[in-house]
């Protein structure tokens, strides 16, 4: 028979790696910009994200780099993976995962005003009190201008309570008013 000549074309799988592949930020503020880089030329780089509800400002899903303002809508820390599939030629290579933790600021609320009697012919009084509460990730170091089991002299004392994290920081106040009996 006749001689022919047949041509296969065997495209390359497509790979991909993501620069940075962990990151850490904090709400509201810019992520840093997830790049693509792979071995097959014109490779195109489609990606889709979890926790599109409690995190905000990057689209559920896209193509080629990833970056935006990020909104963590809750008081505790969140994780954002995202899955990296590239194309090529029509062909999928395997995908891989980024992944992104978005912390929040602190917020806190101090205890209520107190108001407690002096000793007789005390100057003040020994006041214990209970704590601020915080929230925020990482979890916020909680310190006080003048300590709980602190004297207090008699008259109205402000206490203000401050709240930080790598996020941020947070100040509430209440007063101890030690009352002369």
């Amino acid at each position: 028979g006749t001689a022919f000549t047949a041509t296969v074309l065997v495209n390359p799988t497509p790979d991909v790696t993501a620069t940075p592949s962990t990151q850490t930020v904090c709400t509201g503020t810019a992520m840093t910009t997830i790049t693509f880089n792979g071995a097959v030329s014109g490779t195109t780089y489609n990606w889709t994200r979890n926790n599109t509800t409690n995190v905000t400002g990057i689209a559920a899903a896209g193509t080629g780099p990833i970056s935006g303002i990020v909104t963590n809508t809750t008081t505790t820390q969140q994780t954002v993976v995202f899955t990296i599939t590239p194309v090529a030629n029509g062909c999928n290579g395997s995908p891989i995962t980024a992944t992104m933790v978005v912390n929040t600021a602190p917020q806190i609320t101090c205890p209520a005003n107190i108001t407690v009697n002096n000793g007789t012919g005390l100057c003040g009084a020994v006041v214990t009190y209970p704590g601020a509460v915080a929230t925020g990730s990482p979890a916020p170091v909680i310190t006080y201008s003048i300590p709980s089991g602190s004297t207090f002299p008699v008259g109205s004392t402000t206490v203000t309570a401050t709240a930080t994290n790598t996020c941020g920081t947070a100040s509430c106040t209440f007063t101890v008013t030690v009352v002369d009996v």
